[in-house]
């Protein structure tokens, strides 16, 4: 998770996060825990609040439904 967080400028999407073997009650867990932060429905930032501009754009795009593959 941290890996694909990294390369999206912090931020992932649920769709990604059950790709990666999560399931809700494991994403609910670490957003409870503070490790994921909801900034829009479906969409955390990993380990911190603060986004970059284009972390702010990604959420926006992710929120809207696209997908990057999450091994790309």
């Amino acid at each position: 998770m941290a890996e694909l967080a990294g390369r999206q400028h912090g931020v992932v999407s649920v769709g990604q996060l059950h790709a990666l073997g999560l399931d809700r009650h494991a994403i609910r867990r670490r957003a409870v825990s503070g490790n994921l932060h909801r900034v829009h429905r479906g969409v955390y930032t990993v380990g911190h609040r603060s986004l970059t501009t284009r972390g702010q754009y990604l959420t926006a795009v992710l929120a809207c439904g696209a997908q990057p593959p999450v091994g790309g």
